[in-house]
C-alpha cells in the first residue's frame, strides 16, 4: 500500500516553495502553542540569530508564518505559524490519500466496518502508549 501511496502522498511536498530548513521551522512554529522566539528558534536548530531571521523572513514573505510583539514585553517579537502555515503542515503529515473521498466510497459496509474497527483498535492503543509515556 505504501508504493501505491508514497507518489500522491509527496506531491504536495514537491510543490512547496519551501527548503527543509523552513519547512522544519515552521513544524516547530505549528507545534508551538503561543508562538516563540527567533532566538530560541535559532537555539533549537543550532544557528545563528542572523541564519534564523533570514529563515524567518522568507516564512514570512510566504505568509506561512508572521512576527508580532509580545504583548508582555514590547521589545520582544514572536514568531507563530500563520493559518496558510498550519494547513500547509496539516496537508503534509495530516493527507491520506488512501482515505480520499472516491477510495472510501468504493469500499462495501463490510470492509468499511472493519477498517473502523481497526482503526478505533490503532486509536486506543496510541492513546494507551501516549498515557503511558
Amino acid at each position: 500500500m505504501e508504493s501505491v501511496v508514497l507518489p500522491s502522498s509527496v506531491t504536495p511536498l514537491l510543490s512547496l516553495e519551501l527548503t527543509a530548513r523552513q519547512l522544519k521551522v515552521l513544524t516547530v512554529l505549528v507545534t508551538t502553542d503561543g508562538g516563540t522566539t527567533a532566538s530560541r528558534l535559532a537555539q533549537t536548530f543550532d544557528v545563528s540569530l542572523a541564519t534564523m531571521s533570514g529563515v524567518l523572513d522568507r516564512l514570512v514573505g510566504q505568509e506561512v508564518a508572521a512576527r508580532t510583539n509580545d504583548p508582555d514585553d514590547h521589545r520582544v517579537r514572536q514568531v507563530r505559524a500563520t493559518p496558510l502555515g498550519r494547513t500547509v503542515v496539516r496537508g503534509l503529515v495530516a493527507r491520506r490519500p488512501e482515505f480520499d473521498d472516491e477510495v472510501l466510497a468504493a469500499l462495501t459496509d463490510d470492509e468499511l466496518a472493519g477498517l473502523e474497527r481497526g482503526m478505533s483498535a490503532i486509536a486506543r492503543h496510541l492513546g494507551a502508549a501516549g498515557t503511558s509515556a
